[in-house]
Protein backbone atom coordinates (compact mmCIF):
# COMPACT_ATOMS: atom_id res chain seq x y z
CA UNK A 1 0.00 0.00 0.00
CA UNK A 2 1.50 3.42 -0.91
CA UNK A 3 2.09 6.06 1.44
CA UNK A 4 -0.86 8.14 0.33
CA UNK A 5 -3.18 5.45 0.36
CA UNK A 6 -2.52 4.98 4.08
CA UNK A 7 -2.48 8.62 5.00
CA UNK A 8 -6.39 8.75 2.59
CA UNK A 9 -7.41 5.91 4.85
CA UNK A 10 -6.44 7.57 7.88
CA UNK A 11 -7.87 10.73 7.12
CA UNK A 12 -11.43 8.92 6.51
CA UNK A 13 -13.87 10.44 8.79
CA UNK A 14 -12.10 13.89 9.55
CA UNK A 15 -13.85 16.77 9.38
CA UNK A 16 -14.35 18.45 6.08
CA UNK A 17 -11.89 21.49 6.31
CA UNK A 18 -8.94 18.70 7.08
CA UNK A 19 -10.27 17.27 4.30
CA UNK A 20 -9.88 20.00 2.33
CA UNK A 21 -6.42 20.90 3.33
CA UNK A 22 -5.19 17.38 2.69
CA UNK A 23 -6.88 17.60 -0.79
CA UNK A 24 -5.07 20.91 -1.62
CA UNK A 25 -1.85 19.58 -0.33
CA UNK A 26 -1.98 16.50 -2.85
CA UNK A 27 -3.18 19.29 -5.80
CA UNK A 28 0.38 21.13 -4.64
CA UNK A 29 2.30 17.92 -4.70
CA UNK A 30 1.07 17.34 -8.52
CA UNK A 31 1.89 21.03 -9.52
CA UNK A 32 5.24 20.38 -8.30
CA UNK A 33 5.81 17.29 -10.21
CA UNK A 34 4.25 19.37 -13.39
CA UNK A 35 6.35 22.10 -13.02
CA UNK A 36 9.28 19.79 -12.41
CA UNK A 37 8.42 18.43 -15.91
CA UNK A 38 8.88 21.96 -17.45
CA UNK A 39 12.18 22.06 -16.51
CA UNK A 40 14.90 19.60 -17.48
CA UNK A 41 13.58 17.13 -15.32
CA UNK A 42 15.65 13.62 -16.33
CA UNK A 43 16.01 14.70 -19.79
CA UNK A 44 18.86 14.06 -21.94
CA UNK A 45 19.05 17.64 -23.30
CA UNK A 46 20.70 20.70 -21.04
CA UNK A 47 16.73 23.18 -21.55
CA UNK A 48 13.78 22.43 -20.00
CA UNK A 49 10.71 22.73 -21.96
CA UNK A 50 10.26 26.53 -21.27
CA UNK A 51 14.07 27.21 -22.09
CA UNK A 52 13.90 25.32 -25.45
CA UNK A 53 10.80 27.12 -26.34
CA UNK A 54 11.93 30.51 -25.77
CA UNK A 55 15.40 29.47 -27.69
CA UNK A 56 12.89 28.85 -30.56
CA UNK A 57 11.01 32.26 -30.75
CA UNK A 58 14.94 33.89 -30.56
CA UNK A 59 16.19 31.91 -33.45
CA UNK A 60 12.34 32.41 -35.24
CA UNK A 61 12.71 36.58 -34.48
CA UNK A 62 16.49 36.36 -35.60
CA UNK A 63 15.54 34.86 -39.12
CA UNK A 64 12.66 37.80 -39.64
CA UNK A 65 15.44 40.43 -38.67
CA UNK A 66 17.91 39.03 -40.26
CA UNK A 67 15.40 38.67 -43.84
CA UNK A 68 13.80 42.23 -43.22
CA UNK A 69 17.71 43.34 -43.18
CA UNK A 70 18.45 41.64 -46.89
CA UNK A 71 14.96 43.25 -48.14
CA UNK A 72 16.13 46.68 -46.88
CA UNK A 73 19.27 46.24 -48.75
CA UNK A 74 17.64 45.59 -52.24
Amino acid sequence: MSRESEIREEMEGAPHLTLAVFHVALALQDIAYALRCLGNADAATPMGAMEAHGKCVLDAADKIAAAIYETRGE
